[in-house]
């Protein structure tokens, strides 16, 4: 019972179908108003817009004829819901003295008609299950064309809260082949009546401007997929104007990387472009020839200490010099932490601005120049989505579409950073226990984002639909993988990568057979010491590692073991002493040594109804109401 007793004393329906489908009804709703709820009228809720099986919105039209109290004209006005009108029956500026009051309104609406295969249908919510007020009566008639004939119709409905099955009503058909529906017990607050009626197919005419609808119902779903169409042709045929690569020649296996190109050359050349891992093989490079030597304490952090030979400095290459010179400025020990944050920028920019000028043009082309018209075509086309979604939702689709644009790159770069921390813990040696505690908080720092992102999504799926946030991802992965595409080797760099490849075969061989043959090679430390870097560029450490793994045990010995006794940890393949951690310490010192570099070279912040299966609520009409 409402406080006060303020109800719904009757409310009664009156529903005239049109031969075109159209339907219209008058609502007589006679309230016991008390000035509590109902103090200048009541309201109500008509629902205009619905979802279909897809997830795509669509609406329906709704016109109001006119609204009455007790038979006289009567002020209103409306006011947009997410999902339809609402409609204030009565003047804001008058209060009503405590009475009984009767209030009709009149509308228009269509598309509210099922046809099926075999049969036409008026599923009809009657009274809607939103009223905040207990119905004592509802009775609904429903007026059909008189070209259906009455022996063929059939009836059906349901009382009850949303979902709900029961049938606490009478049906009958009068003399003159009116349909009259009357529930038989009050219905309480936010229950609700629903009529069904249905019968052959063949009388009632059909929506014939389905196109028409079908492109305002799903503008933005259209828009979205038009977008992805120009998007996606224009990236394919860009991409066949100059991003195919060159077709590969004869690869057969190297046994010396390509001369004249250092580990970090090699890595540019695979990737064609630059990423932290050539650097660490440019960093492994040095180790190799001696200039420097690699500690890891108990912490898990990495030294780089200068070993001061002439000979080893006389060895280096061109851009393994630059990175010398911005290393070691003030210090021969350099630790790979964000207090030395300036000198390791300073060394990997130099490292990539020298490799950009050696490599780009003329042995590869990134033909970024390309990716501009994608990514303003990609924009427009998510400009598109939110500009043709529902007028309620258009600011969070036009919001979602800008901020889950941003914020999907740093969640893409954090979840590759997190997918790098367990490579290192998973496939590095050392301070095992460390890395996997690193790991462990990283993913734990990074799940707020992806909930985040998950959010986004959710928003997005919410304000358009499932389909446009799916034209939105397929946008996004379009363009990542068009970025990459669109990278190609000259006839000079495919003649190169042919060289890579084969040494690449060399590196990772683990296969009996294609170890006998290469009997010739000298499986020593020298040899494994000299193509590590190589193996750390392309990838290959660990199947590098597998085939020196007795060497290296019996060369890496646990610290204090041997001379020095310091609580560090040196691989003596890249540092030339004897001690370290174990042979995973070799087998994942890219992964390990790549980590420690994106970290410390990083810069403060930047890590980041008639089929029985109807119910109450079902079908067209519905809604609801209360008092103002």
């Amino acid at each position: 019972m409402v406080p006060g007793g303020e109800r719904i004393l009757s409310y009664d329906s009156e529903i005239t179908l049109i031969e075109d489908g159209s339907i219209h009804v008058t609502e007589a709703i006679r309230v016991r108003a008390l000035g509590i709820q109902i103090r200048h009228g009541i309201y109500r809720d008509f629902p205009t817009r619905y979802t279909d099986k897809l997830g795509n919105r669509y609406s329906v039209p709704f016109d109001i004829v006119e609204v009455r109290r007790d038979n006289q004209p009567e002020d209103y006005h409306t006011e947009r819901l997410l999902n339809g009108m609402r409609v204030y029956l009565g003047s804001r500026w008058k209060a009503l003295t405590p009475s009984e009051y009767t209030y009709t309104i009149s509308y228009v609406t269509s598309r509210q008609m099922g046809f099926y295969r075999d049969r036409e249908e008026l599923y009809w919510n009657v009274t809607g299950n939103g009223w905040g007020f207990p119905i004592d009566h509802a009775t609904a008639t429903v007026i059909l064309p008189i070209q259906i004939p009455r022996n063929f119709v059939e009836t059906y409905g349901y009382t009850g809260p949303q979902g709900y099955t029961g049938r606490d009503f009478y049906a009958l058909k009068d003399g003159l082949g009116r349909l009259h529906y009357e529930t038989k017990v009050p219905l309480g607050v936010h229950e609700g009546f629903t009529v069904v009626a249905w019968w052959p197919r063949g009388y009632v005419q059909p929506p014939t401007d389905k196109m028409e609808y079908f492109f305002a119902d799903n503008a933005p779903a259209v828009a979205g997929l038009a977008g992805l169409v120009v998007v996606l042709l224009y990236q394919l045929i860009t991409w066949v104007m100059v991003g195919r690569d060159p077709a590969a020649g004869t690869i057969v296996p190297q046994y010396i990387p390509p001369d004249g190109f250092s580990a970090a050359a090699v890595r540019e050349m695979v990737k064609m472009g630059f990423d932290n891992r050539a650097f660490a093989a440019a960093i492994l490079g040095m180790a190799a020839k001696k200039y420097l030597s690699i500690e890891q304490d108990e912490a898990g952090q990495y030294t780089l200490i200068k070993s001061g030979s002439p000979a080893a400095a006389a060895s280096l290459t061109a851009d393994e010099r630059l990175i010398a010179e911005r290393l070691f400025t003030t210090n021969d020990r350099l630790l790979l932490s964000p207090l030395n944050r300036e000198n390791l920028s300073e060394a990997i920019n130099a490292l990539k601005a020298a490799l950009a000028t050696r490599m780009e043009k003329i042995y590869f082309v990134r033909n970024a120049g390309y990716m501009a018209p994608s990514v303003l075509l990609t924009l427009l086309t998510f400009f598109g989505i939110g500009y043709y979604a529902d007028s309620q939702l258009k600011p969070v689709a036009l919001f979602m579409m800008v901020w889950l644009g941003f914020w999907s790159l740093g969640v893409v770069a954090l979840a590759v950073r997190v997918v790098g921390v367990w490579r290192t813990a998973l496939h590095g040696g050392g301070k095992q226990a460390l890395k996997f505690g690193g790991a462990i908080f990283l993913t734990l720092f990074a799940l707020p984002f992806l909930a985040g992102e998950l959010f986004g999504i959710g928003m997005l799926v919410h304000s358009t639909s499932v389909l446009c946030a799916s034209v939105f991802a397929i946008l996004i992965a379009a363009n990542f993988i068009y970025h990459e595409l669109l990278k190609a080797p000259t006839h000079m760099g495919r003649e190169l990568l042919d060289k890579i490849q084969g040494f690449k075969m060399f590196l990772a061989a683990t296969e009996g057979d294609q170890m006998k043959r290469m009997g010739t090679v000298n499986w020593n430390l020298d040899t494994f010491n000299r193509y590590l870097p190589y193996a750390v560029a392309l990838d290959a450490e660990q199947q590098w590692s597998a085939k020196f793994a007795n060497v290296l045990s019996a060369t890496l010995v646990p610290v204090g073991a041997g001379g020095g006794g310091s609580d560090v940890a040196v691989a003596t393949a890249l540092a030339g002493t004897a001690a370290a951690a174990d042979v995973g310490f070799a087998t994942g010192i890219g992964d390990a040594l790549t980590a420690a570099i994106s970290s410390a070279s990083a810069p403060p912040g930047s890590s980041s109804g008639s089929d029985g299966r109807g119910s109450s609520g079902g079908g067209g009409g519905g809604g609801g109401g209360g008092g103002w």
